[in-house]
């Protein structure tokens, strides 16, 4: 799972928003375009990076408003994920990030930079251990707080300072000779308590949807990212 770029600011979107992106990993055409789980030893490994540059942060209702004191928000956030296969029908994953947050404003210039929180997953395909085909899969994971968190006015966290729980229902379907491809989840986060922010940021429903092609190693995706 990509996980979404931290912002500078508190600007948490409680909605979607669509993306392309270009991914680049040493992935074959034939184990990218299904959903189904790594065979043993089998593995690929992506490196995704996103930008941001706004003036707007989202508000507890969803609403846009614009930053105080004329504030910027200049977020480049690039997550590397990789995949192998542990045992018939179950696989592992893991996500390790890196944040270039910046946030100016009338007051002073900020910018952070450095690891971010880290994603371990298992994933396992229950229906194939009956026989089926069918491209379902389960995964559960957890987010680890690696990122630098502090409470301070002059500092920008480059993780969220606690742990997140989550498991999700994966299906998808390859047009195999061809090269599309086309797959999606839907989860469940459980977010614990901040203990130093002292916040409790509220367990989430997300889901993933996308449509993508292989050429080679080289593959072009379009996606629907969204939670509540």
């Amino acid at each position: 799972m990509n996980s979404r770029p931290r912002r500078a600011a508190a600007s948490r979107c409680s909605r979607g928003f669509i993306h392309g992106l270009l991914v680049a990993g040493v992935l074959s055409a034939a184990t990218a375009q299904a959903q189904w789980v790594e065979r043993p030893g089998d593995g690929w490994i992506t490196l995704a990076v996103y930008h941001q540059d706004t003036r707007q942060r989202y508000d507890s209702s969803g609403a846009r408003r614009a930053f105080f004191a004329d504030g910027r928000a200049i977020s480049t956030a690039s997550f590397l994920t990789g995949a192998v296969g542990l045992l018939p029908g179950l696989d592992a994953w893991a996500q390790l990030s890196w944040q270039r947050l910046r946030y100016d404003d009338g007051v002073m210039d900020r910018l952070a930079s450095g690891p971010g929180d880290a994603r371990l997953w298992l994933r396992a395909a229950p229906l194939g251990w009956f026989g089926s085909f069918f491209p379902l899969a389960i995964r559960g994971g957890v987010k680890l707080p690696v990122g630098d968190f502090d409470v301070v006015a002059d500092f920008i966290p480059l993780g969220d300072g606690q742990r997140d729980w989550e498991l999700m229902a994966e299906v998808g379907h390859s047009f195999w000779p061809r090269s599309g491809y086309v797959s999606g989840w839907l989860g469940y986060r459980w977010r614990e308590e901040n203990t130093e922010s002292l916040k409790d940021h509220g367990d989430e429903l997300f889901y993933f949807v996308q449509a993508g092609v292989m050429m080679g190693r080289w593959g072009f995706r379009f996606s629907v990212d969204g939670w509540d």
